[in-house]
């Protein structure tokens, strides 16, 4: 980890519309920057997002972005236009609840999507949607792009979880949750077997043990 006191210095530096006024406080070993946004807002941030370009505003830009294109398109009714601000939101906005499992980890939304909602409108009526479905992304280390996301149920988004422990017995595989389900055999019961490594994977999805 790089010890704060030979951090590079980024006082009076600017990234897009944040100047940097003064070195902040650490958080969770990551350097922060007091900065001052052209909106006059300040807002403390991460040295590293900074650098690379992740936050460009205290949030205005988000919102201004968002405002642009609702008054293009005039569709902030329409329930994807919902969709769409929460995806960018969760990857783009540190204050979001979510943004530690999107834009902490580098997932961003495609530009193409990202600068024109009607494009992701478009594909969205090409691609299945239908408001009982979520958006997913099908490989969780890339980001939102037409070429990595569908419409999903949620129990195809719970079982595209990275979090998911998979098995595969005799050719297929699946979440551990599946084989559940298919068994009939508690989730509990069979995680508590896969604990016991000398097991093998023929008892540990025994009907009765």
């Amino acid at each position: 980890m790089k010890d704060i006191k030979t951090a590079q210095d980024l006082t009076g530096k600017r990234f897009s519309r944040l100047t940097v006024i003064s070195k902040g406080e650490s958080k969770n070993g990551k350097i922060t920057w007091l900065c001052k946004c052209d909106c006059g807002n300040e807002k403390a941030i991460r040295a590293d997002h900074l650098r690379s370009g992740d936050i460009k505003s205290c949030g205005c830009l988000f919102d201004e972005l968002n405002h642009k294109t609702a008054v293009k398109h005039g569709m902030t009714e329409n329930p994807l236009y919902h969709r769409f601000t929460t995806m960018i939101s969760r990857c783009e906005c540190e204050t979001d609840h979510n943004y530690k499992y999107y834009g902490a980890r580098g997932i961003a939304v495609c530009d193409e999507w990202r600068n024109d909602f009607k494009a992701f409108y478009d594909w969205s009526m090409r691609n299945g949607y239908s408001p009982n479905l979520s958006i997913d992304r099908i490989d969780n280390n890339k980001g939102y792009s037409p070429d990595n996301c569908r419409w999903a149920t949620s129990s195809v988004q719970q079982n595209n979880k990275r979090s998911n422990i998979f098995i595969e017995y005799k050719g297929k595989r699946q979440t551990l949750a599946q084989w559940s389900r298919e068994l009939k055999i508690p989730y509990k019961t069979l995680k508590k077997r896969l604990v016991k490594n000398e097991w093998s994977m023929e008892k540990v999805l025994a009907q009765v043990i």
